[in-house]
């Protein structure tokens, strides 16, 4: 498995590329404050950049700091750095980026990847730069590329990793009168060794990715080992490797990058690069052979002793605590120095699924090495902390973590071998699946009571299997803990059916307290009548009285506090008028919709919902009047509450935010679709005396005719006539007619009665024939007749 792993992320040398440009030209480099700079780099020279430049800044954050304790490279800002020779440009544009592009393998596009300088830097003796992976310093950035000026230096050799794979370049032979090129993709280890002797100059680029509509480069996808992967897996699947002893029954297989715990609380949505590519790939074909996939924090802690050596001059200078320094095998430990009694240990924390569901929450995991792939992943790697501890004789005892990322294979018949090494939930769901409901252990039911303990509404797969398991086991007690980690949210979780079974296992009294705790006032109108309207007809003929009061007291319950409906809520309103009667509407929600207002889109929703519904919609429930005819239509009572609704919305037609000039043109959009409204339901329902009330607030609306026209009566017309003839009704029938008429009496007296007198000679002739028709003189304005003239105008 690991070599097939490793197939997919040892990229063939992409992930780097690296070399001297023979036919580099002379940039003319010129820096503001020392004037030009000449190649090879000169010592006077170097030393000028280092009085004028600074150090990087150490730390993390917003408390980063120049920390001239750390040796590393000077930096000069690109807004100092030029160059004199219009050459360079072209050779950057020419030459970098297209050897670059290509050795990275970077796919040719229309628009070629800009190469945007970043730094200028600098090493002197002593100056190294720690194992780290760059971070995206520019939008599109993908990969940096370096270009190491001609100077004499030694030492300094760069090291690029990924994966398993390190790469060493050392361009210090040929670095006095050459230049050098190498660029890595952002997703890399980059780290420089100590420069010996020399000054070192280079120029670092961000290449940033520029072509619209095309994703950035990745590293180089995986999509060869497919095949290796099945054929690995397929053959454990099957026990065919039976010389390998691995504990719990999974691998560990260690990723590129590192995610914390609130990263991988995102599942594999939080993966990066090759990564994320890694898992798509091995997640389908796991899934097709009965594996399952974790993610998981890995921790490899070692302690031990060093002091030393009586027979060697050398003296070991004390690694920095921050972790930056030398490598172990090399400076670390050798030398003069020796180490003994090393204990190590390994634990996996914030164990997730691909979806970061916690199967574990804070529990460890110990890991043996057996499990690991690589085998020996942190020889000769810097720990990302340490500490030390001084001791006798010249001894100090040091402790060091390391901190990866790992993706975990495991058969899913084997889950509970993980799970013997920490509490998993998917563990204990597993053995409680298998549990005898009638011979049930304390370990069962101690599994059990650690689900419930952090147990949550959100987790509806767990709460929906470990309401199963206690109904089953018929255990009321950890039943009315499921209710309550869950609260108002089991009505979702659970739905209506899961909570009748319950209750027929419990008896009504021993769920009734917990039907009540998950029906709290702020519960939905909808949701709270449609769980207790659910369990109307669910009550055996011994129940069905106690049931029936439980029933209306509850329901009575939720509409006094039916404060802000909603259109959801309207199929229970419905449904409650069918079984009730329209009485119940009137008497009961119709106080609590006129007391609140409600909104105009549920009040014009409801109206139309009831109209659609009328027919089957009773006066009374078939129940209280016998000697009515069940389903009669209704003579009064919807018809009231379609008169109040109307007439509520109609009240909101100019409520239309206009505070903010920018909302202007869309709030009066929206004033002539709420009347455009309002009048569809008007000629729905028949209640035109709503529509003529609702015509005559337009005419005495405020404002100029000007603001009038412009605003609302302009804009109001095409929709208006559009709805009239999809209803087939002439826009000349009353009242729409005195309406038109008032808008072209305002417009003739209000508008042009302003503009002076037109030329006789640009007169023409118009269709006096159809002003007759359309406006005969014996018309009776209804409308108009109840306006003032002073409001018209």
């Amino acid at each position: 498995l690991e070599v097939a792993l490793r197939e997919d992320s040892e990229l063939k040398g992409s992930f780097y590329c690296g070399g001297v440009a023979p036919t580099a030209p002379n940039p003319c480099l010129s820096i503001e404050g020392i004037g030009g700079i000449g190649l090879p780099l000169a010592a006077r020279d170097a030393q000028a950049i280092i009085n004028l430049s600074a150090r990087p800044p150490f730390g993390k954050g917003s408390k980063k700091v120049a920390n001239r304790k750390v040796p590393d490279a000077w930096e000069i800002e690109p807004s100092k750095v030029k160059f004199e020779n219009p050459v360079w440009t072209r050779f950057i544009h020419d030459y970098v980026i297209s050897t670059v592009s290509k050795g990275l393998g970077v796919a040719a596009t229309t628009v070629p990847p800009k190469c945007e300088l970043y730094k200028l830097l600098l090493y002197e003796p002593g100056s190294h730069l720690s194992a780290h992976k760059e971070t995206e310093k520019a939008n599109g950035m993908f990969a940096t590329v370096l270009i190491v000026l001609p100077s004499r230096y030694t030492g300094g050799e760069v090291h690029i990793s990924h994966s398993t794979t390190t790469k060493v370049l050392d361009f210090a032979p040929n670095s006095l009168a050459s230049t050098a090129i190498l660029a890595w993709y952002t997703g890399a280890v980059h780290e420089v060794k100590p420069l010996k002797s020399g000054y070192r100059l280079a120029l670092s680029y961000n290449l940033i990715h520029t072509t619209p509509g095309v994703p950035k480069p990745l590293l180089p996808d995986m999509s060869k080992a497919v095949s290796q992967v099945r054929q690995v897996l397929h053959k454990w699947q099957e026990s065919a490797y039976e010389n390998e002893e691995l504990p719990g029954g999974y691998v560990a297989y260690l990723l590129e990058h590192k995610y914390n715990e609130a990263n991988i609380a995102g599942g594999k949505k939080c993966l990066k690069g090759a990564d994320a590519h890694l898992v798509t790939n091995v997640e389908t074909i796991a899934e097709e052979l009965g594996y399952k996939l974790y993610l998981a924090n890995l921790e490899y802690h070692v302690t031990g002793t060093s002091y030393d050596d009586p027979y060697d001059d050398y003296r070991y200078r004390k690694r920095p605590r921050c972790g930056y320094g030398y490598d172990w095998d090399d400076d670390f430990y050798g030398g003069g120095r020796t180490t003994e009694d090393i204990e190590s240990s390994m634990t996996l924390e914030n164990l997730v699924d691909l979806k970061g569901s916690s199967l574990m929450g804070h529990t460890s995991i110990s890991v043996s090495k057996a499990n690991l792939i690589p085998k020996d992943p942190f020889q000769g790697v810097d720990p990302d902390e340490q500490d030390f501890e001084d001791g006798c004789m010249g001894s100090e005892m040091f402790e060091q973590w390391y901190h990866r990322t790992v993706l975990i294979i495991i058969h899913k018949e084997d889950v509970d071998g993980i799970g013997k090494c920490g509490d998993l939930t998917e563990y204990r769901l597993y053995r409680l699946q298998k549990a005898d409901p009638k011979n049930l252990t304390s370990k069962d039911r101690k599994m059990a009571d650690r689900i419930l303990t952090s147990l949550t509404g959100t987790q509806s797969t767990t709460a929906a299997k470990i309401f199963d398991y206690t109904v089953k086991w018929k255990d009321i007690e950890r039943w009315k803990r499921v209710i309550k980690q869950c609260g108002a949210l089991s009505i979702t979780v659970f739905g209506v059916e899961k909570f009748v079974e319950a209750w027929k296992v419990f008896g009504f009294e021993g769920v009734r307290q917990s039907f009540e705790d998950i029906l709290p006032a702020d519960l939905p109108f909808g949701t709270r009548i449609g769980f207790i309207q659910g369990l109307c007809n669910r009550a055996t003929p011994a129940q069905r009285k106690k049931v029936e009061a439980w029933v209306e007291a509850q329901t009575k319950r939720a509409v006094s506090s039916f404060t802000a409906p909603t259109k959801e809520d309207i199929p229970m309103l419905i449904a409650l008028g069918k079984t009730r009667g329209s009485e119940f509407l009137v008497k009961e929600i119709l106080p609590q919709l006129t007391k609140n207002n409600p909104v105009f889109d549920f009040a014009i929703a409801f109206v139309n919902a009831l109209h659609e519904n009328k027919g089957s919609i009773p006066e009374h429930p078939p129940s209280t009047k016998p000697g009515q005819t069940d389903g009669a239509p209704p003579t009064n009572n919807t018809e009231t509450m379609i008169e109040t609704l109307l007439t509520a919305a109609a009240a909101q037609w100019d409520s239309a935010v206009t505070y903010s000039y920018s909302y202007w043109a869309r709030a009066e959009s929206a004033k002539v679709q709420r009347i455009i409204s309002i009048i569809e339901s008007c000629l729905l329902t028949g209640h035109m005396k709503t529509c003529n009330q609702l015509l005559i607030s337009i005419i005495k609306i405020p404002g100029t005719p000007t603001q009038k026209f412009e605003t609302l009566y302009t804009p109001l017309v095409p929709p208006l006539r559009t709805l009239m003839n999809s209803k087939k009704i002439d826009l000349c029938t009353s009242p729409f007619s005195q309406l038109l008429q008032f808008f072209v009496g305002s417009y003739l007296q209000g508008i042009l009665g302003t503009l002076p007198p037109p030329s006789q000679a640009k007169l023409r002739k118009i269709g006096c024939e159809n002003c007759a028709r359309d406006f005969p003189p014996r018309t009776e304005i209804t409308i108009a007749s109840r306006v003032k003239a002073s409001d018209c105008a």
